[in-house]
């Protein structure tokens, strides 16, 4: 079994065979953590505002967004960011899919998405709408759910 050295330099942990491996590990993240894409991105659709941030870590995941909604009285929530991506490129895609789920349309979305995600938004507002037509009714939760799920089924078979 062999052994892992940790070391913290300059405030940045850093693992290897020996401390000086552990040493250039640390100073290699902090180089990666220093370098690349640090202007934040914003989207706007429809009233909300997706911030696309990227945030020093000592990870690979230092990218991540938050939605903002203008149209409350308090759009900010809190300022935590969940850092769950690893580039500029899919956060912002991650964001635009978001906005589209929130708002019921990827209309002005498009060129963020790829055309896999804009298949599986229709499917999504497919089955919302079905679920919320279901549930208009007095059927329960669980009721209204198999019947959206069975309405898009359906639908799917018929346009394959």
């Amino acid at each position: 079994m062999a052994k892992t050295v940790t070391v913290t330099h300059l405030g940045m942990q850093g693992e290897g065979a020996t401390a000086a491996k552990a040493k250039k590990d640390a100073e290699a993240r902090i180089e990666a953590t220093l370098t690349g894409e640090w202007n934040p991105h914003f989207i706007v659709h429809q009233g909300l505002v997706a911030v696309i941030l990227r945030m020093p870590s000592g990870t690979k995941h230092q990218w991540g967004f938050k939605v903002l909604n203008t149209t409350e009285k308090e759009p900010l929530h809190n300022q935590w960011v969940d850092l769950n991506y690893t580039n500029r490129e899919e956060t912002v895609r991650a964001a635009a899919y978001s906005l589209a789920q929130m708002t019921n349309t990827y209309v002005g979305l498009k060129p963020y998405l790829l055309d896999t995600q804009q298949a599986e938004l229709d499917r999504y507002f497919d089955w919302q709408a079905a679920y919320r037509l279901h549930r208009q009714g007095d059927k329960s939760d669980s009721e209204a759910r198999a019947e959206a799920d069975r309405v898009v089924a359906n639908l799917h078979k018929v346009a394959a």
